[in-house]
């Protein structure tokens, strides 16, 4: 395998600046140390990967794209951003396709914060259902945030989908 062949699929990049990119209120303050796009790029150089996913950190920014959307702009040659968008929201297919007039993209999360054990609005209700169609009009793969304890309603609609 040579180096031109790697590429990093889930790169997480957190600001140092928390003025210009401050954590969500919803999100795990102080959960994880800044790691800026100037280290992700310096650590990629260190092990040879040229190219990288920059992943939103959802945990921290939850669906404030700004951060991993500039950093992958500033390193467009290099990082491709992928974008957290929440399934519930009404103007999230419209968004998503804003994004993608703005720069290109390489995926969607989906995930939610506020879930229930038996609620899966955030994956196949109607907003939700309108942002994978937007996914799928702009050939966007959509990364779906899973956890064990809500597998047994979050598999059943993934299915369905």
């Amino acid at each position: 395998m040579t180096t031109e062949s790697l590429f990093d699929t889930h790169a997480h990049v957190l600001s140092a600046d928390t003025a210009r990119y401050p954590p969500s209120d919803e999100g795990r303050h102080g959960a994880a140390p800044p790691y800026t796009v100037e280290q992700l790029l310096a650590d990629m150089d260190t092990c040879g990967v040229p190219h990288a996913c920059a992943v939103q950190r959802f945990h921290h920014y939850f669906t404030d794209n700004r951060y991993v959307l500039d950093a992958a702009r500033s390193s467009a040659a290099r990082l491709t951003p992928v974008v957290m968008l929440d399934g519930r929201d009404e103007t999230a297919a419209a968004e998503l396709r804003t994004l993608a007039k703005q720069q290109r993209l390489g995926a969607l999360r989906l995930a939610t914060l506020r879930h229930t054990d038996y609620d899966t609005a955030w994956l196949d209700g109607p907003a939700a259902l309108r942002l994978w169609e937007e996914a799928a009009k702009l050939a966007l793969p959509v990364c779906v945030i899973g956890y064990v304890r809500h597998l047994p309603s979050n598999l059943p609609a993934i299915g369905r989908l």
